[in-house]
């Protein structure tokens, strides 16, 4: 679900006002975390210290070039199982011109994404094993994609946009018996749509059709056996529908449904459904006081129950449903030509449960740091 998300964010930015020069901000902390590893009660998961950096940029070239980069350390220093690494880029060119009295709009952009990260068992609470083999970097990847599209305004009211996106994953490769390799392409079709009936918010519809074909990896019968000669393939339809509300510089609401239901071109054996409800908001006081706010909902389940065990499916192919609640302060203690700096306090949840008992799980975090930023 990753690429529609990143081309709703590029259009998001496209249709508000427009993004100069340099924006950053770069975090450091330290925290507590309840349950790192995401481990059900029946395995009373200890409680840890961690360090976090992180780095993010969204920012632009003389409205020609842009660029978005979000690097994320976590380390803990009591367990090397639950450090990770993650890395987003995405590089775009954008130009718009006018004709026939319509502003048109064409963009073409590459992405690039690393996750790092060891793999512990729900079952075991331990790293993962299969006959014997850890399955450490199980779910470790690189992914690798462009994109390209068009937009044009029909008015002041809609904005639309057509893209195009390519996505390729790869996977930590493993030469273990009967364990499915997870290495995939997908392409996807989206076409958005910007509402602007009000001075102060808009509505947005995107709807996109993703096909998933996987890099010798075999469909499976109802009994969850292998399916020789065969070759998996996904299909997903997509809807978001959101509205974000911005009274004033200062203040920014975001309301999202998501919707995701996927089917087979073979079997029914991978057919699921996924929902996401996501409230956002920031509030900036006085320039000096800033709180940032997410509450979600969401929701994953197969159409049919064969009992699909945990080591066939990519990590989020869990049926489970929960919520995440995160609010963040931040104090801008000095200001420097462009940049502040700042502390900052968050704090994260979440509540999930599931059919599989195994899968139930809290998580509590604190982190508190510095910040320094342009934004």
């Amino acid at each position: 679900m990753k690429k529609p998300y990143i081309i709703t964010a590029i259009l998001a930015a496209s249709a508000s006002s427009s993004i100069s020069a340099v924006e950053f901000s770069a975090n450091l902390g330290v925290g507590q975390d309840s349950n790192p590893h995401h481990l059900s009660d029946q395995f009373s998961p200890d409680s840890e210290l961690f360090a976090k950096a992180r780095f993010k940029s969204h920012s632009n070239i003389a409205e020609l070039f842009y660029w978005g980069v979000d690097v994320d350390k976590t380390l803990y220093p009591d367990d090397k199982r639950a450090e990770s690494f993650n890395v987003e880029a995405d590089l775009k060119f954008q130009h718009d011109f006018d004709l026939w009295e319509t502003n048109y709009q064409y963009f073409v952009g590459l992405d690039y994404q690393h996750f790092d990260k060891t793999f512990v068992s729900k079952q075991t609470g331990a790293v993962a094993t299969i006959n014997g083999v850890s399955l450490a970097d199980r779910y470790d990847h690189d992914d690798k994609g462009y994109y390209l599209g068009i937009g044009f305004s029909s008015s002041e009211t809609f904005d639309y946009r057509f893209s195009y996106i390519v996505d390729e994953r790869d996977y930590v490769d493993f030469s273990v018996p009967n364990i499915d390799r997870l290495d995939y392409e997908d392409n996807t079709f989206q076409f958005d749509l910007n509402l602007n009936t009000l001075n102060d918010g808009f509505f947005y519809l995107n709807l996109g059709y993703r096909n998933r074909f996987f890099i010798e990896r075999n469909d499976r019968d109802f009994e969850g056996n292998v399916i020789v000669d065969s070759a998996l393939e996904y299909n997903d339809v997509i809807a978001n529908l959101g509205y974000v509300y911005q009274p004033d510089e200062n203040t920014r609401w975001e309301y999202v449904f998501n919707f995701v239901n996927r089917y087979s071109n073979g079997t029914d054996y991978y057919e699921s459904e996924r929902a996401r409800i996501e409230i956002n908001a920031d509030y900036r006081l006085a320039d000096y006081h800033i709180i940032t706010s997410q509450l979600a909902y969401q929701t994953y389940f197969f159409d049919d129950d064969f009992d699909q065990p945990y080591e066939f499916m990519e990590e989020d192919q869990i049926e489970k449903r929960g919520f995440k609640f995160k609010i963040e302060y931040t104090w801008v203690l000095a200001t420097l030509f462009k940049t502040n700096l700042g502390l900052f306090a968050n704090l994260e949840a979440r509540i999930y449960d599931s059919p599989d008992d195994i899968f139930d799980y809290e998580q509590h975090q604190i982190n508190m740091g510095i910040r320094w930023a342009m934004d």
